[in-house]
């Protein structure tokens, strides 16, 4: 059981080190994580989509052309490249 528990946390490991790549910016410094929502907004100005939050703790999802910023309650914790193009 043990290595199979350590098998499914190594993909995940290697998934969230997939999604940690370093994104284009165009410019821009995406916010790292621990950025409140406010400092974020006043960075990049408004998204293109807000999704709600979801489950607990509260994960809110805003939508940029490039990007994707996921907080936990009102902080960053991860910035990814989107794959939904807004035009």
């Amino acid at each position: 059981m043990k290595k199979i528990w350590k098998l499914q946390n190594l993909a995940l490991t290697s998934a969230i080190l997939a999604l940690s790549i370093s994104l284009p910016s165009h410019g821009v410094n995406v916010p790292v994580k621990g950025t409140k929502m406010t400092a974020v907004e006043k960075q990049l100005g408004a998204p293109s989509r807000m999704i709600p939050p979801v489950g607990q703790p509260p994960i809110t999802r805003w939508v940029y052309d490039d990007y994707i910023i996921y907080f936990e309650y009102e902080m960053v914790i991860h910035t990814v490249p989107s794959t939904l193009k807004t035009k």
